[in-house]
């Protein structure tokens, strides 16, 4: 989560936004803590009905991870998380950030 964070921090100005989800209900009171020792500032949404998650996303494991164009359609879908890959995915966002240049940036919340 800290390199998704410094991603966020880096590209939110250019219309890069960034929600997390948990999907372990019995984790829920401890999100709000958690993110704050993290220094985490984007949204995560809690209290989720995981069943539907899963199923919808076909999700087997955390993390995962989802690049999204502004309609909301999946560019890019990562399961599970490597040292180093945080490059694979900032140059993900910077290309669909580029691909997406001219569309008006989503609300910022």
């Amino acid at each position: 989560m800290p390199h998704l964070q410094k991603l966020y921090e880096q590209y939110s100005d250019q219309g890069f936004r960034m929600v997390a989800i948990n999907v372990i209900p019995q984790q829920d009171a401890m999100v709000p803590d958690w993110a704050k020792r993290g220094g985490y500032t984007f949204p995560i949404l809690v209290g989720a009905d995981t069943g539907q998650v899963a199923s919808t996303y076909q999700i087997t494991g955390t993390p995962v991870t989802f690049l999204l164009d502004p309609e909301g359609k999946i560019l890019k879908r990562i399961d599970g998380f490597m040292p180093g890959q945080e490059k694979q995915i900032e140059q993900q966002i910077q290309a669909a950030l580029k691909a997406n240049a001219g569309s008006p940036a989503p609300a910022k919340s």
